[in-house]
């Protein structure tokens, strides 16, 4: 009975260290090992790609995934084994387990709730001060946002009235450019007449062409005026 449940110990302990050595050398050699890309096989020597070291990186992954099963199975079995074997050896695996569930989960439960309890506290004074920030940097952005609006507003007020008086400049330029252009043919017009034979007589007559000239500048400087 003793050798009959041995072997399957012997057996199980030897297949898992022939795992981990056959973990330890795949490991120990994939570094070394690459693949043969086509600018290789052609006599050029080129760095590794990215997919290459994912795929090295996957496979050491996936063999040492396959190595903790492994051993783990086989930890099992042996345990399993010598559980079978020695009935005190399960009696004091049970006992073990079964006085060390209560403080187990005494801890797991005080770690949950203080977990809990400082996550809210950080979670309030977390909420306090950020708002405290948000409202002071809001102000702050308030208050610049004024400065600009009425630095927005005066300087629009100004070209306002700087244009607004362009606008009145010229139109009291051009209706006194008509006005001095009118009077000018006017005066040209009497001087011509004077110069005619009879023009005393068409000067006196044009005396009314002085009355209107005065008249048409009393009207245009009655137009200026208003």
């Amino acid at each position: 009975m003793t050798v009959a449940a041995e072997q399957p110990a012997s057996a199980s302990l030897a297949t898992a260290k022939h795992s981990a050595l056959d973990f330890l050398l795949s490991t120990m050699q994939s570094p070394f090992t690459t693949q043969q890309q086509p600018g290789m096989q052609s006599g050029q020597f080129g760095s590794p790609s990215m997919q290459q070291v994912q795929g090295q990186m996957t496979g050491g992954l996936e063999r040492m995934r396959d190595w903790l099963q492994n051993w783990i199975q086989n930890t099992a079995d042996t345990l399993r084994v010598y559980v079978n074997q020695y009935p005190p050896l399960a009696a004091f695996l049970f006992t073990l387990l079964v006085l060390s569930a209560v403080p187990v989960s005494v801890y797991v439960v005080f770690a949950l709730v203080t977990s809990a309890i400082f996550l809210t506290i950080a979670l309030v004074s977390f909420s306090l001060v950020e708002g405290f920030i948000l409202l002071t940097s809001g102000g702050i952005l308030m208050a610049i946002l004024g400065g600009i609006g009425l630095f927005t507003t005066i300087g629009f007020a100004v070209i306002s009235s700087i244009y607004l008086g362009y606008r009145g400049f010229s139109f009291l330029a051009s209706n006194v450019w008509q006005a001095g252009g009118q009077i000018g043919g006017q005066m040209k017009e009497a001087a011509q007449r004077m110069q005619q034979p009879g023009g005393y007589q068409s000067g006196l007559g044009g005396s009314s062409g002085l009355g209107g000239i005065s008249g048409s500048v009393g009207a245009s400087g009655g137009a200026t005026s208003s």
